[in-house]
């Protein structure tokens, strides 16, 4: 195959001839760094491993060189640790069995940018020969600019195939965000249960990042764990393993599908799905009958004209009601997400804070290196020492302290009368003061 760069390669465990073990692929992985593949399609990798018919082919997109670093790898080159992780990578593929790894090495800055498309045309070849049936890869909300990066240049790859070419399923998995936000009805669960040994050895193989200072390994097998127990609420753990994702396959399947507006549905899923407004829907319903029947039956006189009577909806009635009413919601919120103003109004917005953050930034600078900021300053210095110093102050100090002398005077005062007062009524007790109201006498 002829990648754009000549560091590019493609590695097969089992020997086999570069082409034949591409074409035997049924299930790929395709992440935007090493470890990234074992960590996000080990459901591909164990439904895979140990078959004859089934195969996985892990994609690596990036040359990991900026990778962070500590420990026994503390003071290794970029280069170092590209060809660390590469070596990291092979080991991982040949433990899982994979048909073959292959290794693009292209810098993240290159798979960030939006218009590059050799990545594009790279992933495109692999996947017209190898035609796989499953394709994992990045989900389109994880928080790393340059997993989302790939996961939008394998969207291109697989658009630029024809339809009888393109994969079965593609989904979006978990790597620096978890999915559990993900409304039940849009989150597809993959029970990974299997081989816990198998899935510890693939992601604990990768040193340089655990021991460089990123559990991974840990991490990732307690996330499944978690995944697998707070799934459901209201049932008992059916997996001691899970991983989720998001269903990318109908934006390989109508390339006029906006990316943008369909990561938007699947976070405001719950305004778009039947099942949920449902469920509101006969909850409603049930709690009203509820209440109609616990409350009193009174007899009511009857009007010399009976009123009419609007139609009444029943609860099935009810819920296709409310259904209607969300699906024309999510439609509103689709024409404005994608409507020409919405993004002419952005562009605009964009631009022109940008153009007034660099004014700013400029009065700034001017501001700081200006002669009259500078004598501005030593101004009000020279000022400040004189108020410490001037004669005003002075005056004002000594007054406050002879303000105060006075007060402690008449405080001393008012106590020596208190006190010559309590004598006073100890030598003559038919002196004391009347009782005061509410007291005994």
């Amino acid at each position: 195959m002829n990648f754009h760069l000549p560091t590019a390669q493609i590695f097969v465990p089992d020997g086999l001839d570069t082409e034949a073990a591409l074409r035997r692929t049924t299930h790929m992985g395709i992440g935007a760094h090493h470890d990234d593949l074992e960590i996000m399609a080990i459901d591909g990798i164990l439904r895979c491993f140990g078959q004859a018919e089934q195969w996985f082919c892990g994609v690596v997109v990036t040359d990991g060189r900026g990778s962070p670093r500590a420990g026994l790898y503390a003071h290794t080159t970029d280069e170092q640790m590209r060809q660390i992780r590469i070596q990291e990578q092979k080991k991982a593929a040949v433990i899982g069995e994979y048909t073959a790894q292959v290794f693009l090495d292209y810098p993240s800055k290159i798979v960030k940018t939006a218009g590059s498309q050799e990545p594009v045309t790279d992933l495109a070849q692999i996947l017209a020969l190898a035609r796989p049936q499953i394709v994992y890869t990045h989900n389109l909300a994880d928080k790393h600019d340059t997993h989302v990066g790939v996961a939008l240049k394998v969207i291109q790859a697989i658009r630029s195939l024809p339809q009888n070419d393109r994969p079965r399923k593609l989904y979006g998995c978990e790597v620096w965000r978890d999915l559990d936000w993900l409304v039940d009805s849009d989150k597809v669960v993959f029970d990974v249960s299997a081989a816990e040994n198998v899935q510890a050895a693939l992601v604990g193989v990768f040193d340089s990042q655990i021991s460089g200072g990123k559990r991974y390994d840990l991490a990732t097998m307690g996330r499944r764990r978690a995944n697998a127990t707070y799934h459901a609420s209201h049932a008992t753990d059916e997996s001691t393993g899970a991983v989720f994702a998001m269903d990318l396959t109908p934006l390989i399947e109508d390339d006029s599908t906006d990316i943008t507006a369909f990561v938007l549905t699947h976070s405001l899923g719950q305004f778009d799905r039947r099942d949920h407004f449902t469920r509101a829907a006969k909850a409603i319903a049930n709690r009203r009958d509820a209440m109609s029947e616990e409350q009193p039956q009174v007899e009511q006189p009857q009007p010399d004209a009976p009123r009419a009577q609007g139609p009444q909806l029943s609860q099935n009635a009810f819920a296709e009601e409310l259904t209607r009413l969300g699906r024309n919601f999510s439609e509103l919120i689709r024409e404005a997400l994608q409507s020409p103003q919405l993004q002419e109004a952005r562009r605009e917005l964009a631009t022109g804070a940008q153009a007034v953050i660099e004014e700013v930034n400029e009065v700034i600078v001017k501001a700081r290196e200006s002669q009259v900021t500078q004598e501005v300053a030593q101004r009000a210095a020279a000022t400040v020492e004189e108020i410490k110093t001037a004669p005003v102050t002075e005056t004002i100090k000594s007054g406050l302290l002879n303000a105060l002398r006075s007060v402690n005077e008449e405080l001393n005062e008012i106590i020596a009368r208190m006190e010559e007062n309590a004598q006073a009524q100890v030598k003559d007790p038919e002196a004391e003061t009347p009782d005061e109201p509410g007291q005994s006498p």
